[in-house]
C-alpha cells in the first residue's frame, strides 16, 4: 500500500484508468461467455420429459415438464451474467468518461437496465423450470397440471418480456459505447461502428418476422462485446496511451 501511494499523481492516474479497462475488458469477456453458455443449454433442452421417484413404498412422485437440468443452467448462466454485466457497466463508464460522460454514462445506465430485467427473466425461468410433481393418480396428476399451466400462463409473459426488454437495453448501451467509440476512437472506430450496427439489428426482437435479423443482432453483438474485451486487454483506450505519453513528456522535460 505504501508504494502506491507513493507514486506520482499522473502515474496513479494512469494506473487506476488502466486497471479499469483491464477490469472491464476481462468482465465483457466472462459476460460473453455466460452468455453462450445460456444459449447453448438453451438449445440442449428436451421437453415432454417425465421423472418418476419413489417417496414411499405406496406412492410415487412424478415431475411433469421439460428436463430441468439444462434449464437450470441457462437460467443460472443468464443471471450470472447480469451480475457480471452490472458491474461491468460502472466499470466501462470509468473506463470511457473521458471520451464522452454522457455517452458513456447513458450506455452505463442501458447495460444496468439490461442487468436488471436479464436477472428478473432468469429468476422466473428458474420459478418455471421447476415443473409440477403430484401422485401418480390421473385426478391428482391433473389437478397438479392445471395449477402448473394457470402459473405458466401468468408467468411466461412475464419472462419472455423481461427477456426482450432486457436484449433492448443491452441494444441502446451497444449504440452508446459503439457511438462514442467511432465518435471519439477510444479505440478503433471500425469497432464503434460494428457495435451501432449490432445494436440496431437487436430491436428486430419485437417483430415476429424479424427473428433472423434480431438474432444477426445478437451474434454481432457477442462478436463486438468479445473483440472489445480483448481491446481492452490487450491495448487499452487511447486515453490512457495519451495520459502516458502526457506523463513520459512531462518527465522528460523535467
Amino acid at each position: 500500500m505504501e508504494g502506491i501511494s507513493r507514486l506520482p499523481p499522473g502515474l496513479a492516474a494512469i494506473s487506476s484508468t488502466r486497471g479499469e479497462e483491464l477490469a472491464t475488458g476481462l468482465l465483457l469477456l466472462l459476460y460473453t461467455i455466460s452468455v453462450i453458455v445460456s444459449i447453448f443449454a438453451r438449445l440442449s433442452v428436451t421437453g415432454d420429459v417425465v421423472i418418476t421417484m419413489p417417496v414411499e413404498v405406496e406412492t410415487n412422485l412424478t415431475r411433469r415438464g421439460t428436463e430441468p437440468v439444462w434449464q437450470y443452467t441457462s437460467y443460472a448462466a443468464t443471471l450470472a451474467g447480469a451480475f457480471i454485466l452490472a458491474i461491468a457497466a460502472a466499470l466501462a463508464s470509468r473506463a470511457f468518461w473521458s471520451g464522452s460522460p454522457s455517452l458513456a454514462l447513458a450506455g452505463a445506465f442501458m447495460f444496468l437496465g439490461a442487468s436488471f430485467f436479464g436477472g428478473l427473466s432468469a429468476l422466473v425461468g428458474l420459478v418455471l423450470s421447476q415443473g409440477f410433481y403430484g401422485p401418480l393418480g390421473p385426478g391428482a396428476i391433473l389437478t397438479s397440471q392445471e395449477g402448473f399451466a394457470l402459473l405458466e400462463a401468468f408467468l411466461e409473459p412475464v419472462r419472455s418480456l423481461a427477456g426482450n426488454t432486457a436484449f433492448t437495453f443491452a441494444a441502446l448501451g451497444t449504440i452508446c459505447f459503439g457511438s462514442l467509440i467511432a465518435l471519439r476512437g477510444a479505440v478503433p472506430r471500425w469497432l464503434g461502428w460494428f457495435g451501432v450496427a449490432s445494436g440496431f439489428l437487436m430491436f428486430f426482437i419485437w417483430l415476429e418476422d424479424g427473428a433472423f435479423l434480431h438474432r444477426l443482432g445478437g451474434g454481432a453483438y457477442l462478436v463486438w462485446l468479445l473483440l472489445l474485451g480483448v481491446m481492452l486487454i490487450s491495448r487499452g483506450t487511447r486515453y490512457s496511451k495519451n495520459q502516458a505519453a502526457d506523463l513520459a513528456k512531462e518527465r522528460s522535460n523535467v
